[in-house]
């Protein structure tokens, strides 16, 4: 008898215990989203000179890489994929970086979300700029003829523990007006030359005709 309360009061104790929170149950506070604002905002502008803090992610981070259509889970195969990426850039340019446009925070579904571009300069650019500017200029020169490599816009969800668990990054595509505005500004000449051409043909005819 006394063996069976005792285990009735094991499991009465069991079950008045909530369940442990999982990393994506919850939705985060506003400081806890200030706080990866933050923190995302002083390291990816870092990210091709120094390691990021991964503190700020979870063990099992999830993360979606649609640029290369690449998906990877854990965080230490996402630190693997910003090395390599670092590696790829230094290799392709002499001078690379990352700039953050736009950063915002959603409160609503517990998300970061990052507008951001990575330019470069390659090393042949960089020596032609010794010759054509003065020393104290090539910073200047550096920054005014950066290429960019790639265009980009991240959404970091976190969750109730204020710890990112999915990374999703997108790449961001050339606005449809701006591309259909600099083909017609391609087409116009050849349209005002072949105008130029039918003209001069028409007065020909017109001419042999009288």
């Amino acid at each position: 008898m006394l063996q069976t309360n005792h285990q009735y009061l094991i499991v009465l104790k069991t079950s008045s215990q909530p369940p442990p929170l999982q990393d994506n149950e919850g939705k985060p506070s506003q400081e806890q989203l200030q706080f990866i604002v933050d923190s995302l905002s002083q390291d990816l502008p870092k990210l091709f000179v120094k390691p990021q803090n991964y503190s700020i992610y979870t063990k099992d981070l999830i993360f979606i890489n649609n640029i290369r259509g690449v998906t990877t889970r854990g965080v230490m195969n996402y630190a693997k994929q910003l090395i390599f990426l670092r590696m790829i850039g230094h290799l392709k340019f002499a001078h690379v970086r990352l700039q953050v446009i736009k950063i915002t925070m959603h409160s609503d579904d517990g998300t970061v979300k990052i507008r951001w571009r990575i330019r470069g300069v390659t090393g042949w650019k960089v020596f032609s700029m010794f010759w054509k500017y003065k020393f104290w200029k090539i910073q200047d020169s550096i920054d005014s003829n950066h290429e960019i490599w790639y265009d980009g816009f991240s959404t970091y969800y976190v969750n109730g523990n204020g710890k990112v668990y999915k990374h999703v990054a997108d790449k961001v595509m050339p606005d449809e007006d701006v591309v259909a505005k600099k083909d017609d500004l391609r087409i116009a000449p050849k349209l005002a030359l072949f105008k130029g051409f039918a003209s001069m043909f028409d007065n020909a005819t017109k001419t042999s005709m009288n």
